[in-house]
């Protein structure tokens, strides 16, 4: 998925040809990466932005991180190929 689509797909209005590229600001202002290194801003004529924000639009996204989920013993043996033995108990209360 190009930086464009995902624009598209989250913010339809932000994705226009009025503006350099088609899409509204960088996909920084989004929070798609951390700091884009914007090559249109040196750029002295409109053709020259439009050309370069285009090409950093149409880039592709990298793809997002799934959060890791928690494991049963059961997917945990299966995992292993073998039973997991549990020595103590780490949630026993010292009373």
């Amino acid at each position: 998925m190009t930086f464009r689509e995902k624009l598209q797909q989250e913010l339809p209005t932000f994705v226009n040809e009025k503006w350099w590229g088609g899409c509204n600001g960088c996909p920084d202002t989004y929070g798609y990466e951390i700091e884009s290194d914007c090559i249109a801003l040196d750029d002295e004529t409109d053709e020259d932005k439009k050309r370069h924000c285009t090409e950093c639009w149409d880039r592709e996204a990298p793809k997002e991180r799934e959060e890791p989920k928690e494991m049963t013993f059961a997917e945990i043996e299966q995992a292993l190929g073998h039973p997991v033995k549990i020595v103590g108990d780490s949630h026993e209360s010292d009373q």
